[in-house]
């Protein structure tokens, strides 16, 4: 995947979404403003994308800023606690 991504890597894309097969499902991948979300699905479909950019807007907006270089731990644990809502939410 990071190979097939390096090309988005070089620039900034926001609001675009890739989809890769990854032989355990469809990888589905969304760019954010300040962040990268991704889910391995069945089926892709605009429910998918709507909920993975939700998850993405839901982490940017509660985290600020980030650093382009770094990720601090601040921001990691915030990642944790989005990740752990939607997915008692969605009941992944």
């Amino acid at each position: 995947v990071l190979a097939l991504t390096e090309g988005l890597h070089s620039k900034r894309y926001t609001d675009v979404f890739q989809v890769y097969d990854s032989g355990a499902g469809l990888l589905v991948i969304y760019y954010g403003i300040k962040s990268v979300s991704a889910l391995i699905v069945k089926y892709d479909n605009v429910v998918v994308r709507d909920i993975l950019r939700r998850i993405n807007k839901y982490f940017e907006e509660r985290v600020g800023d980030i650093a382009d270089t770094i990720v601090d731990q601040e921001t990691i644990e915030t990642g944790e606690k989005v990740i752990d809502l939607f997915q008692r939410s969605l009941l992944l």
